[in-house]
C-alpha cells in the first residue's frame, strides 16, 4: 500500500502528523525525506500543569500497558526477583496474549512481593494508582509517544523506563527517573532499587523534578496542529 501511495504521488499532497521525532523518522523512512511532517504531541486528557505528589511510605511500583511481549512485563517481574526489599507491584492493562499472561502470572506467583493484576480499568483509577506509586516501570521495546510516561510525569511520578521512547533525554536531563540502557533483569533490578531505597526526602525531590519536567514539556509544546496548518 505504501509503494502504491508513493507511485501515485499522493504523499506529496498530504501533511502528515507525527506524535514524536521517532514517528517522524518512521514516516520519512517509508515515504521519503521530502514529505511534510508536523510533530504535535498527543495531549489527549493531559493536565495543563503538573501536580506535585508525595512519595508513598511503602515502595509501590505501577506498570501500565497491554500484557504482550512488546511491553516487557515479564522482564520487570524477572527483575523484581533480584530485589530483596519488600514492595508492591500493581499491573494495569488488557490481557491480550493468553500465553504471555500465563507466563507473567507464574513469574509473579514465585515472587515474595505483593503483585496485583487489575486488567483493564477506568482511566482515573489508573491515574490514581500512578499518582500514589513510588515509580512507574516501563520496560517497553519501543513507543512512538508513550502517553503513560507523560501522564506519570503530570502527577509527579518518577519513571524507570527503557531507552526506547522519545522521553529518554528529558528524563535524564531533569532527573525525573532512570533510563535503563539494556534489557537485562539485573540492570532493571538495580534501577528499581536505586529509586525505592532513596530516603523519602530524596524521593519527594525526584517527584518534584518529574512534575517540573512535565511543565517544561508543556511549555515547549508548539501550537496546535490546526494552527500550524493555517
Amino acid at each position: 500500500m505504501t509503494t502504491v501511495y508513493r507511485v501515485l504521488g499522493q504523499h506529496r499532497r498530504v501533511t502528515f502528523h507525527a506524535s514524536s521525532e521517532l514517528e517522524e523518522l518512521d514516516i520519512k523512512r517509508h515515504l521519503g525525506q521530502k514529505v511534510r511532517v508536523l510533530i504535535r504531541r498527543n495531549e489527549t486528557l493531559l493536565a495543563t500543569a503538573a501536580e506535585v505528589t508525595s512519595a508513598p511510605r511503602e515502595a509501590r511500583i505501577v506498570f501500565v500497558g497491554r500484557l504482550v511481549p512488546h511491553k516487557g512485563l515479564a522482564l520487570l517481574l524477572e527483575a523484581l526477583s533480584q530485589v530483596a526489599e519488600p514492595l508492591r507491584l500493581d499491573v494495569y492493562g488488557a490481557e491480550e496474549d493468553a500465553a504471555y499472561v500465563e507466563r507473567c502470572k507464574v513469574l509473579a506467583a514465585n515472587l515474595s512481593h505483593e503483585i496485583a493484576f487489575h486488567g483493564s480499568t477506568e482511566h482515573e483509577q489508573i491515574l490514581n494508582a500512578v499518582r500514589s506509586s513510588t515509580l512507574l516501570a516501563l520496560p517497553t521495546a519501543g513507543e512512538n509517544f508513550g502517553h503513560v510516561i507523560v501522564e506519570a510525569l503530570s502527577v509527579g511520578c518518577p519513571i524507570v523506563v527503557a531507552d526506547t521512547t522519545p522521553w529518554s533525554t528529558r528524563i535524564r536531563t531533569h532527573g525525573a527517573g532512570i533510563v535503563v540502557d539494556d534489557s537485562l533483569a539485573e540492570s532493571w533490578a538495580s534501577a528499581i532499587r536505586t529509586v525505592t531505597t532513596l530516603s523519602r526526602e530524596d524521593q519527594n525531590a525526584m517527584r518534584q523534578r518529574a512534575a517540573q519536567s512535565f511543565d517544561f514539556w508543556q511549555g515547549e509544546a508548539g501550537a496546535h496542529l490546526l494552527q500550524m496548518l493555517e
